[in-house]
């Protein structure tokens, strides 16, 4: 995603720094959860307005290195949809922040992160220079979890005849929850080849891994909505200009 700054400011590297140690360390948590495991156990405490407020007590190690994964390879998808954006803007001269990533409670999301952005801060002097900014992250992203999702899937399980599937695809979570997860043109090539050819009826539980590559392509297909400060919105508006409003409506 892009966002535009018109004031420069200093680099604010420990900002940028402690936002990504964050958000490796909820989406590791994330991980664990996908893994069917509790690395971060929770006390009650009452407060003086009569709520009760969860507050964590220990951490089990062994459980967070089982997140690592999952954890890992969403970052690395989400650092390279920024980095080329970064890359891009750089090479046309346009001021550019790094990268700020999102956490967000784990427990509360089921990936631990709300994604990442940067900032333009100089004006985008010609459309050829926002397009190629604009699709950069989004061609970067697509390229990064293709083998992630290749690898995923090859160590995913597949169920089949299950009862009462919505979906070819699905996760576990927390070791008791299940979701699940529609499919795309891209998720269905990639599991003919990774998986063989299991039979028509039939479901695939999704690897961490494999659901890191699912969440890029999801991410990608979401940054491309022709809106606002999405990427899509900046590529058609490179294309089209003006004409840019009325498609988006559309």
């Amino acid at each position: 995603m892009l966002l535009f700054d018109a004031a420069p400011r200093r680099e604010r590297w420990g900002v940028h720094i402690l936002l990504f140690l964050f958000t490796l360390f909820s989406t590791t948590v994330a991980g664990s959860l996908l893994a069917g495991l509790w690395p971060i156990q929770f006390e009650t405490v009452p407060t003086l307005d009569g709520w009760w407020l969860p507050l964590p007590v220990s951490l089990d190690l062994a459980d967070l290195w089982a997140g690592v994964p999952f954890g890992l390879s969403l970052v690395v998808v989400l650092a390279l949809h920024e980095a080329g954006h970064y890359v891009a803007a750089r090479r046309r001269r346009i001021s550019v922040t790094p990268p700020y990533f999102i956490p967000f409670p784990p427990y509360v999301s089921i990936i631990g992160t709300l994604g990442a952005f940067i900032r333009l801060r100089s004006p985008v002097l010609g459309r050829r220079d926002l397009l190629d900014v604009a699709v950069a992250g989004p061609l970067a992203s697509f390229a990064a979890s293709l083998p992630i999702l290749w690898w995923g899937l090859s160590h995913s399980a597949v169920i089949v005849d299950p009862p009462a599937a919505t979906t070819p695809y699905a996760i576990a979570f927390a070791g008791t929850e299940q979701f699940w997860l529609g499919g795309s043109v891209a998720m269905s090539v990639i599991s003919h080849f990774a998986l063989g050819l299991p039979a028509p009826d039939h479901v695939v539980i999704l690897h961490p891994i494999a659901f890191a590559g699912w969440l890029g392509l999801f991410v990608t297909a979401l940054n491309l909505l022709p809106i606002a400060q999405l990427d899509g919105g900046h590529i058609l508006y490179a294309a089209l200009g003006s004409r840019q409003t009325p498609l988006a409506w559309l």
